[in-house]
């Protein structure tokens, strides 16, 4: 492999690793040129038709809230965490109910996720009141993610953009591939991959599908090996991530 491609594949993930938690959240929101965008009407097929009046307004509601929540700047000194914390256990039983009505099974396991988070970061602050805004932002960060995809995937809103997650996410980046509805650059480089490679990317796992998607050194570093190797595995897919991600591992190695 090319050490230049390695290199381009290393600086497009450590970029995002290299920003503040605001910082990231922000960056995630802006670079969405490949994120796989079904149209307003597939994703009212989809989801918005079939999705419960509960599920809906604890989604719209949640999604709001943090929103506002991350706009106030969760991490300052002077954000009210005392109205904050009252906002998290209201949600808490409404989630629950969410949970209950919920019929698809990735809606399903992505709110009993942000019931559970809420739980957690409620007892938490329980705990401590004082709690550092850093420590504060790994609650804050995981819940606003997952609404941002429920918001866009499921209640097919157009303002936000998606953080790509959760299960929902998954779901729907995987049909958006399959069906050839992501950025032209995308879908060649998956062409060119060998079916099983295929597959494993589109199944394994959220993060690995959103990392394809996503990053465009992932990708010219992935076909690079494709064409060196006699055959791919899945084991060099998931090792050229790892390796990325730490920026440990070397080109060597990962091959």
């Amino acid at each position: 492999m090319k050490k230049s491609v390695w290199m381009l594949a290393c600086s497009a993930v450590l970029a995002l690793s290299a920003c503040g938690p605001n910082e990231q959240l922000q960056e995630e929101q802006a670079q969405n040129n490949n994120t796989p965008k079904e149209s307003q009407e597939e994703i009212e097929k989809t989801d918005k038709h079939d999705t419960p009046p509960v599920v809906n307004e604890v989604i719209a509601l949640g999604y709001e809230k943090m929103n506002e929540f991350y706009k106030q700047g969760w991490q300052r000194a002077d954000f009210n965490i005392v109205e904050a914390k009252e906002v998290i256990d209201a949600f808490i039983p409404e989630t629950k109910e969410a949970v209950e009505h919920a019929e698809k099974p990735h809606v399903k396991r992505d709110l009993q996720d942000v019931h559970d988070r809420l739980t957690t970061f409620s007892k938490q602050l329980e705990e401590n009141m004082k709690m550092a805004g850093l420590e504060r932002d790994d609650h804050f960060a995981g819940l606003y993610r997952l609404y941002r995809d429920l918001n866009y995937y499921i209640r097919g809103s157009a303002d936000t953009e998606p953080a790509n997650s959760s299960n929902t996410a998954h779901v729907h980046m995987k049909k958006a591939l399959e069906n050839g509805e992501v950025a032209r650059d995308v879908r060649d480089a998956f062409n060119l991959l060998p079916r099983d490679i295929q597959e494993y990317l589109k199944n394994d796992s959220v993060h690995t599908l959103r990392m394809f998607v996503e990053s465009d050194g992932f990708r010219k570093a992935l076909i690079d090996m494709e064409k060196q190797q006699d055959v791919l595995k899945k084991q060099d897919v998931a090792s050229l991530i790892g390796a990325i991600e730490d920026n440990q591992t070397s080109k060597e190695d990962t091959i």
